[in-house]
């Protein structure tokens, strides 16, 4: 047989089958046995919204980072460490500092070798997100 000739078939058998059965109605108060019951499981395990990063949290954590890499660069803890004679600080010179030191001071050129034209680029897409966010809520409380 074809596949179309059994598609036709089940079709056929299907109809045949339900041909006789009856439509039940439900219960008058079906729908507030239901409702009851989704309440119930709503109170008992309630839908948590995971709260997003506010732009000041975002503000915090880029401000403490670049209070980091500035301490870093100009202090220049590590000359600091070394004149300690410490061998755990010496390792946690070694290990740790003189790599994030090294990646910062490297940023750091990198930046001040990018084209002038970068800056701008990035003012203006900062300065158009601004925009849209102020019109976004302006046009929200109308």
């Amino acid at each position: 047989m074809a596949k179309k000739d059994e598609d036709i078939y089940r079709d056929d058998f299907l109809k045949k089958m339900f041909k006789d059965v009856k439509l039940e109605q439900p219960s008058e108060d079906f729908t507030n046995r239901v409702m009851d019951g989704v309440m119930q499981e709503w109170l008992t395990q309630p839908v948590v919204k995971k709260k997003r990063l506010s732009w000041k949290g975002w503000l915090g954590m880029i401000g403490f980072a670049l209070i980091v890499a500035i301490v870093l660069l100009i202090t220049d803890v590590r000359k600091l460490i070394q004149m300690t004679d410490s061998p755990l600080l010496n390792h946690l010179d070694n290990s740790y500092l003189q790599p994030i030191h090294d990646v910062f001071a490297q940023l750091f050129v990198n930046l001040a070798n990018m084209p002038v034209i970068v800056y701008i680029i990035f003012i203006a897409l900062l300065f158009l997100s601004v925009l849209d966010r102020i019109f976004g809520k302006v046009l929200q409380l109308r």
